[in-house]
């Protein structure tokens, strides 16, 4: 009996003593979960951002992101462009992700240290209260492969991941919108694609229905037309020519020449695209002698299979 009851507080304390190793495993990993919480330098908020400034002394570089009823326009020599909404909150969410390595004790001497007082790259970030944090890059640490970053106003230095380098060197088309083909399905009533003269695909819009006339005739859905002209929408450039002078490149805009991506609306709105092959390269644009727009060249099999699929 003695033996049973000695038993039965032996197995109890070994019980015991495993859920007290459990209780405090549980609590050093959720002291290591909120230590690697703390580790991270930003919490950026984007709705409380009013302008960031990109500054790179090195390229003698300087663009901005500028929001003006929630809508963030991109700022160059003097012009401005269309943002890219999703590359600005990817922007922002990369650099809330961005983890220290290790915090530096703050000192002038740190800072001449690691370069951080005539700092190269600096991004400045204005909030709707006109408070201003400014985040510099320093110098490239040789041994940990990081990076010495400088949170002036916080008056932090921390060590950073190089990582960091591939966001400080953002440049302005990095933010600039990309997609150029705004067709709204609510509103189209034609839309059709040529090549030269030749018409490819001819779609009509009947009540709540689209009629294909070319290449072959049948009926599609609105949510049937909706797909395929989603990827038809979502090409973006690879890059964006805002004038251009040579003669013999815009002679392959001519309708002749180019394939051409033609829709009207319901509010008799037209627009026409060129499609045009020069220098081996494909390009775009709604007139040759303004804007143009560098694509891949699978932009053009993307149109056709899309908008020929039936």
């Amino acid at each position: 009996m003695i033996q049973k009851k000695t038993l039965i507080v032996l197995i109890s304390l070994i019980g015991f003593f495993s859920l007290l190793a459990y209780y405090e495993e549980y609590l050093q990993v959720k002291e290591m979960k909120a230590s690697e919480k703390n580790q991270n330098i930003f919490e950026l908020k984007l709705n409380n951002i009013k302008k960031i400034d990109f500054i790179n002394k090195a390229n003698k570089s300087y663009f901005s992101l500028n929001k003006n009823e929630n809508i963030f326009s991109l700022e160059e020599n003097d012009k401005k462009h269309k943002a890219s909404a999703n590359q600005v909150l990817k922007f922002i969410s990369s650099l809330n992700d961005l983890i220290y390595q290790k915090k530096i004790p703050y000192s002038i001497e740190n800072q001449k240290a690691f370069k951080l007082d005539k700092a190269q790259k600096i991004i400045k970030f204005i909030t709707n209260k006109n408070e201003t944090i400014t985040f510099a890059l320093g110098d490239r640490s040789p041994i940990h492969n990081s990076y010495y970053v400088e949170v002036k106003e916080q008056q932090n230095i921390f060590l950073c991941p190089e990582s960091v380098d591939y966001l400080m060197n953002k440049k302005a088309f990095d933010f600039r919108e990309k997609k150029f083909i705004n067709i709204d399905i609510d509103k189209l009533e034609t839309l059709s694609i040529k090549n030269g003269t030749r018409i490819l695909t001819l779609i009509e819009k009947r009540e709540n229905k689209f009629l294909v006339i070319k290449p072959q005739r049948t009926v599609l859905s609105k949510s049937h037309m909706n797909i395929l002209l989603e990827n038809v929408v979502d090409i973006e450039s690879t890059d964006i020519i805002e004038k251009n002078k040579d003669e013999t490149f815009i002679q392959q805009f001519k309708e002749e020449n180019a394939m051409t991506l033609y829709w009207r609306t319901t509010t008799h709105e037209e627009f026409t695209i060129y499609f045009a092959l020069y220098d081996n390269q494909l390009f775009a644009s709604y007139l040759p002698r303004a804007k143009i727009y560098k694509i891949p060249f699978t932009a053009a099999a993307t149109i056709n299979s899309n908008l020929q699929s039936f």
